[in-house]
């Protein structure tokens, strides 16, 4: 008896699968590929819900603020409420930022 039969093949035995672990296994790989192919497209708004316009429109206000602001009549108490509004919002981000430690 040669230590392949001995000790090598048996012990392969455990190494080659049965048609049932093969079934499950390739399950386990479809399942984990569809949840990387969904979870990859989220990341690149692939299944955004039609909100591109609006992805678009924001990035070019990153880009160039002055194009997005709203130069035109504003209606009755519009413009105290705007301003009240960015003073709150500046508040919280003073905060915020107070808590994290950065001054």
């Amino acid at each position: 008896m040669s230590l392949w039969e001995f000790a090598i093949k048996p012990a392969m035995a455990n190494f080659y699968p049965t048609p049932k672990s093969a079934l499950r296994c390739s399950r386990l790989c479809a399942a984990a590929a569809l949840s990387i192919l969904i979870s990859g497209c989220s990341l690149l708004n692939f299944g955004d819900s039609g909100s591109t316009s609006h992805n678009a429109s924001h990035n070019e206000c990153r880009v160039t603020p002055k194009q997005c602001m709203y130069n035109g009549p504003y209606e009755p108490g519009e413009r105290q409420y705007a301003e009240e509004e960015a003073r709150r919002l500046n508040r919280a981000s003073l905060e915020k930022l107070r808590r994290s430690g950065i001054r």
